[in-house]
């Protein structure tokens, strides 16, 4: 009885050091930020942007342990749980910053958020719906331009915006959603039209994917464009936009926010996914979250953070969920046969050639090593008593049993 305790006691210890490895990893960073519903990151340089809905613009120059308001025009009475806007996006372009806001036009800050002043000029008193700080987002800064997507279209500002000059001719739906720059063309995503591009920054908007419909975002991938929807996956084209192919899973179904770190692509919406395939596949990585609706993300510093519906922040070291993903792929890959396993054990796995190949009793001893010179390796058992045994190869742990 003791024998077998002992046994338990160990299998137990592993299990939880594993579990407790990937349930620790995303972490609540919400300190100095008021709670409001998640709209968008901005790098800057070392400094880091966060923007929640109805709570304003909060900067933090130490990856996200500390947060400071940045709501200088935003706020009226001193009162500073509300800011008097909903800001849908934000922007950077060196020390300018611009906001979109709900019913508000556009606010601009020429002190990288320390003060804001309205600037709506020649604007509907409409929607901004998002923004652009060089990746994706709706408000775009292109050198002294400013392009902004509304819900009455598209407009051009050439003096930061103190005057703005409205360009829809071609357009299917005004109601746009996501912009995007390649070269001197400039693609939109409406609500639900698809795609239209605007060639040479021209007058004139041509169609280029209406059956997509509710466009949430538009990314530039060097010769790639990458269309992210609102319930049907990503879209890739490598053509201009002339023909697209479907990237579907359910874990990227309703992608939010998207963005590239290495060739790596992470998509955020129910839950944060990364595909290091050009997203055929997907892996999720959202375990320790405690909310699922995501609506920004970003990486910084080996750190990725993720910006919730409800306002929470949450932060996990890029390495640590890199890593076991990596490990859980590779555990996939590895298969040991037959398992129960009388006199013989096979292992396949193509990761594995060359690593050492280690054998454990309950108890953490070391029985027997052997290297693995192919995808496939032959193991005698015959020697091993019945019982339950760990099987280390390489970095991969895995158990069988002898009977």
């Amino acid at each position: 009885m003791d024998s077998i305790m002992k046994k338990l006691a160990f299998y137990m210890l592993i299990t939880l050091m594993f579990s407790f490895h990937v349930n620790a990893q995303w972490k609540v960073c919400n300190h100095g930020v008021r709670i409001g519903e998640g709209v968008c990151f901005i790098l800057d340089s070392n400094n880091l942007y966060y923007c929640a809905r109805d709570k304003g613009v909060y900067l933090s120059t130490n990856n996200g342990d500390s947060w400071i308001a940045k709501n200088t025009g935003f706020i009226n009475n001193g009162d500073d749980y509300y800011i008097n806007y909903l800001i849908f996006s934000l922007a950077m372009n060196g020390n300018k910053m611009i906001a979109g806001t709900w019913v508000n036009g556009i606010f601009l800050s020429t002190d990288k958020g320390n003060s804001w002043v309205q600037k709506c000029n020649g604007l509907p008193y409409d929607s901004i719906q998002s923004m652009y700080d060089g990746n994706v987002n709706s408000l775009v800064f292109d050198g002294d331009n400013i392009y902004a997507g509304t819900d009455w279209g598209f407009f051009i500002s050439t003096n930061d915006g103190d005057n703005w000059t409205q360009k829809n001719n071609g357009l299917l739906s005004t109601y746009i959603t996501s912009l995007a720059i390649k070269g001197n063309n400039i693609f939109a995503g409406t609500r639900s039209s698809g795609i239209f591009l605007l060639i040479d920054k021209g007058d004139n908007w041509f169609p280029k994917n209406i059956a997509m419909g509710y466009i949430n975002l538009i990314i530039i991938d060097g010769d790639k464009i990458i269309a992210g929807t609102g319930e049907d996956g990503i879209y890739i084209s490598s053509d201009n936009g002339d023909s697209w192919t479907r990237k579907f899973n359910w874990s990227i179904i309703g992608t939010n926010s998207l963005i590239i770190y290495n060739d790596i692509y992470f998509a955020a919406g129910s839950g944060v996914s990364y595909s290091t395939d050009y997203g055929d596949t997907w892996t999720d990585i959202s375990e320790g979250l405690t909310e699922y609706d995501i609506e920004t993300i970003i990486i910084k510093d080996n750190y990725i953070f993720a910006g919730t519906n409800s306002g929470l922040i949450f932060r996990a070291k890029l390495s640590d969920l890199i890593t076991d993903v990596i490990e859980n792929e590779q555990n996939i890959n590895t298969i040991i046969t037959p398992n129960p396993a009388n006199d013989l054990l096979i292992i396949n796995s193509v990761n594995s050639i060359g690593k050492e190949i280690s054998i454990y009793d309950m108890l953490g001893n070391k029985l027997k090593t052997f290297k693995q010179e192919g995808s496939e390796t032959r193991i005698n058992i015959e020697s091993l008593s019945i019982g339950i045994y760990i099987i280390r190869i390489g970095e991969i742990t895995k158990t069988f049993i002898k009977e």
